[in-house]
């Protein structure tokens, strides 16, 4: 249910450019798969600042279009939330899990999917202390 450094190499280096036409994003996103890959295959931890290049890259990426597939953003809006939990960045993590489950409930993605994120974003209320959202949704 954690950041997985090979499913966020796979973002910045085959997503963003597949459905990016913005060239330094681009750029940009391969770079920090390039970084990412160092820091993984030395078997360490991202640190706060390379985490919250990938977040502003993603979040960019986001905003740059509205018709990516529904199933791409969900995917991106849930790795920002992995590492905003990392970064105890626990407000915007909520934000972008409620975003998130709505989109894949409104997709009817498998119910794995929804009961992942529904999952994490109980994990996200109580790291933020709020407990009652959090026992409500692991209820």
């Amino acid at each position: 249910l954690g950041l997985d450094a090979d499913h966020l190499d796979l973002i910045l280096r085959e997503t963003v450019p597949r459905f990016s036409i913005d060239k330094e994003l681009i750029a940009m996103a391969r770079f920090l798969s390039m970084q990412s890959s160092i820091i993984s295959e030395k078997e360490l931890q991202h640190t706060e600042y390379v985490l919250e290049q990938i977040a502003s890259i993603l979040e960019n990426f986001l905003s740059s279009t509205d018709a990516w597939p529904p199933a791409v953003v969900a995917y991106v809006h849930t790795y920002l939330v992995l590492m905003e939990l990392q970064l105890k960045q626990h407000s915007s993590a909520i934000n972008h899990l409620l975003k998130a489950l709505w989109i894949r409930t409104s997709a009817h993605e498998p119910e794995d999917r929804i009961a992942v994120a529904s999952h994490r974003l109980a994990l996200a209320y109580g790291a933020a202390l709020e407990f009652s959202k959090a026992t409500s949704l692991l209820e």
